[in-house]
């Protein structure tokens, strides 16, 4: 089996899902998320993203401590989630969850690492659009992750990159596969916007090991199209 395959979206699967399809190359790995997100905050996500060797510590809870039990420990920390790109068209915001779609379909095809989900898309003006979204995690360059979104729309399409530094890592208070802890594990340091490029550093809380990730803006588009930058 070289490919695997979605072709409905089960509410009740997304984390399961978001973990089957992540794409990776040993160093960087991100969760398979939605791009455009799934248009409600009741819907549980962990739009993680993580280096392979970046962790922080954390303390160690016990009920009962006792004598030379360790206090810390490590965790994996998420770092600057990248992967939110809110599509628009005519105004009108595309949610898989909410809104009218058709022909979806996502692979993640294990012989070339790329992850690709498609669908139409119906606006509430009953007009559709094609969408496309492609992933890759480089194995030439260990350091970048591309994204590539297609939209075939006859009206006004807005695209709202986002990156979002307030992230934290997944916590659950009745469920021991996961940490307690609440805490940040990653600060942001500063943030640069130069052009079309977004720098941002950050550093684990406690072991202070610093991160830079710096995020490019390509477009490609046969009409005119402007470009509104907001920090």
């Amino acid at each position: 089996m070289w490919q695997l395959k979605k072709d409905k979206i089960d509410l009740k699967a997304l984390l399961v899902e978001e973990s089957l399809f992540t794409v990776g190359n040993g160093y960087l790995g991100v969760r398979g998320c939605f791009e455009e997100g799934y248009g409600s905050q009741d819907i549980p996500t962990i739009r993680g993203s993580y280096i392979n060797g970046l962790y922080d510590q954390i303390p160690i809870a016990y009920d009962e401590s006792a004598f030379a039990f360790p206090t810390v420990q490590d965790k994996q920390p998420r770092i600057m989630d990248t992967q939110t790109c809110e599509i628009y068209l005519e105004g009108e915001k595309v949610s898989l969850v909410e809104g009218m779609f058709s022909d979806y379909q996502r692979v993640l095809d294990y012989r070339t690492g790329v992850l690709t989900r498609t669908y139409t898309y119906r606006t509430l003006a009953g007009k559709e659009a094609k969408l496309s979204f492609r992933r890759l995690a480089s194995f030439v360059y260990r350091n970048l992750l591309a994204y590539d979104i297609e939209v075939i729309y006859e009206g006004e399409i807005t695209l709202r990159s986002k990156v979002d530094t307030e992230v934290k890592n997944a916590y659950a208070v009745d469920d021991p596969r996961i940490s307690h802890y609440k805490g940040k594990l990653m600060q942001t340091t500063e943030v640069q916007l130069t052009d079309d490029v977004l720098i941002c550093g950050m550093e684990t809380t406690t072991t202070q090991l610093p991160v830079f990730s710096a995020v490019y803006h390509g477009t490609k588009m046969d009409h005119t199209y402007e470009l509104d930058e907001r920090s």
